[in-house]
């Protein structure tokens, strides 16, 4: 996944957010929020979600997706697959 010229270079406090101190639920919401909104415009943020769902990227903002909702496609799509057989 080389992609040089991606809007959120330079942006890794956006996504992937630490501690963020008093306020924390709130700041983080605001971080991911942001680095969304960048993804949005992203020519490469489909490509960048398909990767991190390959590589069950656990951490940070891929795609404009969070962890929570990546995992949320990947037990969907074991459901079907399950469905499937």
């Amino acid at each position: 996944m080389r992609w040089p010229d991606a809007p959120c270079l330079g942006h890794v406090d956006l996504f992937f957010p630490e501690d963020c101190g008093r306020g924390a639920p709130r700041r983080r919401l605001q971080k991911e929020q942001a680095a969304q909104l960048i993804c949005s415009a992203c020519p490469y943020a489909a490509a960048c979600l398909t990767a991190a769902l390959e590589n069950d990227e656990r951490y940070g903002i891929w795609g404009g997706t969070t962890p929570q909702q990546r995992a949320q496609m990947l037990s969907r799509r074991d459901r079907r697959y399950k469905q499937q057989r």
